[in-house]
Formats: structure tokens, sequence, C-alpha cells
């Protein structure tokens, strides 16, 4: 029996359906197949955006991969979740412990985080590879946009380029979407691999005027329109099809009571005291006189309800935090929404909203989002850890990854195999499937 005339042509149209992603994927066009990454790190965006919708984040959602939320590093505090994001690292294992430089052997401590920006040894622990240094050594060009670790040599490397990181009075002076200019640059017309790029917003506008007020919501809507900027910027210049964006976070924040604090000397006598960080709103560390941490410990530990007190060697090991050269004797935290001081005086001060809390803490938690070439579309992960960044760029940049705390397993959901229909229609591409429908309804009536 012969098979009616519709039928063999609609056999027809499914062979040839199936033929052209083929043809695509056999593409002589070098661009089209080199792979370019680049990060954006919003500083201080939090997991639930602060309840307002976002059409740039959005629209990466819907045209890449969401991560239900990403737990940055503890101490939720900004070098440390942000070297981790880019090494895979803890912090006890990276290094980076705090917001600002201290050695115990000497006792220095840095005045700023900007000082700190410049300072190698706090970068430069052994073993310690940041991801634009493994791209180098394997023979990509990276740069950094003020992102901390660019500015100095780490294991003997600088960035191929570096948009030095700057006084935080400063920031205001580099609108966001002229640092994503510079990286766009680097990428298209300097042929670079991969760029970084640090925005120091909204997070110092919630420092300064808290979650909800007017200013911070006008802020997160700033940075927003910057993340749909990135994306009409990229394809305008041609990096549409090879470039793979993550959009991320170093940690939340939450709002700050100031009814609400814990003075440190009311419990304890400064001269037991060789060296502290002892004022920095919601963590403290303490390296003791010889023979005073029981003395110290004995008076803080059941000082305060809201403050959690340990020795060095008991720290919850869930933290990864405590296991390091670097930190001291006796530390603590106090529980969200609570501030800590060595003594509350007139020049002390608090913040409208921070962070640094335990990051477990919903208020703590950062974003994940990224679309791209290599990424699912319209995807939306189950929550993972900041230690899984490092691997996952390392693995769409093709790169041997130093050793890490993140995983494979961890982020493979987020990855396109090509087995999906987004991926089919990604890689047709709209005009050949308007051109395929229309040869459809030819086949169909004629």
């Amino acid at each position: 029996m012969k098979m009616p005339k519709l039928y063999i042509r609609l056999i027809a149209f499914v062979l040839m359906l199936g033929l052209v992603p083929v043809a695509a994927e056999q593409s002589t066009d070098d661009s089209a197949r080199k792979s370019k990454v680049m990060l954006l790190l919003l500083d201080g965006m939090r997991s639930d955006l602060y309840g307002e919708a976002l059409p740039g984040l959005k629209s990466m959602e819907l045209n890449g991969v969401r991560a239900e939320w990403l737990t940055p590093a503890y101490i939720t505090l900004s070098m440390p979740c942000m070297y981790t994001i880019v090494t895979g690292l803890y912090p006890e294992s990276h290094g980076i412990t705090f917001n600002k430089y201290y050695n115990l052997s000497t006792g220095y401590k840095s005045k700023t985080f900007y000082e700190t920006l410049n300072i190698t040894d706090w970068f430069n622990a052994p073993g310690v590879e940041p991801i634009w240094v493994t791209a180098i050594k394997q023979g990509l060009k990276a740069g950094t946009v003020q992102y901390p670790g660019g500015n100095v040599a780490i294991q003997g490397i600088r960035p191929t380029k570096n948009s030095p990181g700057v006084p935080w009075q400063q920031l205001g002076q580099y609108p966001l979407k002229g640092l994503i200019d510079i990286g766009l640059d680097w990428l298209k017309n300097d042929d670079m691999d991969l760029v970084l790029v640090y925005s120091g917003q909204p997070d110092s506008t919630l420092h300064g005027l808290g979650i909800g007020s007017e200013a911070a919501k006008a802020k997160i809507h700033e940075v927003d329109e910057a993340v749909e900027y990135l994306f009409e910027k990229s394809r305008a210049m041609g990096l549409g099809n090879t470039l793979d964006v993550i959009v991320t976070s170093d940690h939340g924040h939450v709002n700050i009571d100031k009814r609400r604090y814990v003075e440190l000397y009311n419990y304890i006598n400064a001269s037991d005291i060789q060296m502290g960080l002892l004022d920095y709103g919601n963590t403290f560390q303490i390296e003791p006189v010889e023979g005073k941490l029981d003395t110290l410990y004995d008076a803080l530990v059941d000082a305060h309800p809201q403050l959690n007190v340990y020795k060095k060697e008991d720290f919850p090991v869930r933290f990864h935090y405590a296991n390091s050269d670097r930190i001291m004797k006796l530390l603590g935290y106090v529980d969200s929404n609570w501030y800590l001081f060595s003594r509350k005086t007139e020049s002390s001060f608090f913040l409208a909203a921070d962070h640094g809390y335990d990051n477990q803490n919903p208020e703590m938690r950062s974003i994940l989002y990224a679309q791209g070439p290599s990424f699912k579309k319209g995807f939306r992960g189950e929550h993972l850890e900041s230690v899984n960044i490092y691997p996952l760029i390392c693995d769409l940049l093709g790169l041997d990854p130093a050793p890490n705390n993140g995983s494979l397993q961890n982020y493979k959901a987020f990855l396109d195999d090509g087995s999906s229909s987004a991926s089919t229609v990604r890689s047709l591409g709209v005009a050949t499937l308007v051109s395929m429908y229309t040869m459809m309804i030819a086949l169909i009536y004629n």
C-alpha cells in the first residue's frame, strides 16, 4: 500500500530537522567554538533579591540557569567569600579569614579594606590558586576588574590585565556599566578568555541606608539594569554565541537593630588580650596573653545568650574556618541582627545593614545565575555552596583545576549536555527555525 504523499513529506521534514543541528556543530568558525567566561560579582545581592522584581536577573533565569540559592563561605564578609568563589577553597584553606589583613607574628593589622587589597602575603598562601592564575598557567588570558587579589602577584603571576581595586569611598566613581565595558572590551579586543568584574553595589548602599530604603531599592534596580546592559552589549559586540556569563554575590544582608548589642569588656579585661579583632560588627577573635586563654573563655562562654564563644579547636567544623594558622585561639560571633563591641562609646557606630553572620542564616544567602552556550535554558537548580564556582569555570574553559573543595556532581545539572529540546532550538537559531517552519508548511500544502 502506498503511503499518502503528506506522510512522506512529513517524514522528510523530520529527517531534515535531525540533520541540521549536526551541520551547525560542524562550523569551521573558530570564534563560534571558543568559550569565554565573564564572572560578575554583585556585592551583597541576597538570594531573595530583597523582594524586588528584577527583569535583568529574571531574563537570565528564563534564558539560562539559576540556583535556588548559593551558600557563601563563613565568615560571611566580602573578602573571605570572594576568595572562596575564585579558589574553590574554604577560608581555612585559602587563608583569607577576615576583611582586613592581620599578622599574629608581628601584631600588625591593616587599617582599611583597600590597604589589604595591596598586601601580597594576604593572598599568596602556599598552594592557593585563584581562577585567573589557573587560566594563565595553562595558556589562557585572564583579567580582573577591581576583583580582590587582582592587585598582587600570586605564585608570581599577575592577571593578564587588571583594573585595580579602589577605596570604598571611590567606588561610586566607577559605575558598573563602565566596569562591564572594560571587561567586554578585554574579551573582544584583547581576546581574553576570562574576565572577573567586581561591583561594590548594592552592598555599600545597604550598609549605609538599610534594606527597604528607597535609595537601596533604586541601587538594586540600577545594578540589575547593568546586568541587562551586559547582555545587550555582548550581543552587539558579537560575543553572544561564545560568552558564558556567571552572575553571583558574596553574601546577603540583614538590617541591624541598634538596641541589640554585646560589649565584651563588660566581661573581660583588655589587659588579658595580646591581640584582638573586636570591633567589626558581629564577630571577634582574641589572641590571649600567655596563660589567660581559660580565664577569657570562662568569662565569655556563658556571658550573654546571643554570644557564641569557642576555643579555636572547638569551633564548629561545618564552618570550615578555624583550622588555619591565621585564626586566633579564642573566637566567636553574635546571633543575626545583633552587634558586637569591645566597649560601646560615643564614637561607636552601627551600620544600617550588615553581614558576617552564620552562613546558614537565610539572610546571608547569595545568588548564582548563569547564561550562555554552556548552560541549560530556563533551568532552576538546587542550592549549592560557593566553593563550586571555581571548578565550574575550569570546566567551562577546559582547565585542569587546582585542588579545591567543589565538585562536578554539585553543578553538572546546570550544564547543557546537548540532549534537551532547548539545546536543539538554541543550536538552530531563530532564522533557521523560521525557514524550516516555512518549508514544512510548503510540504504539507503543496
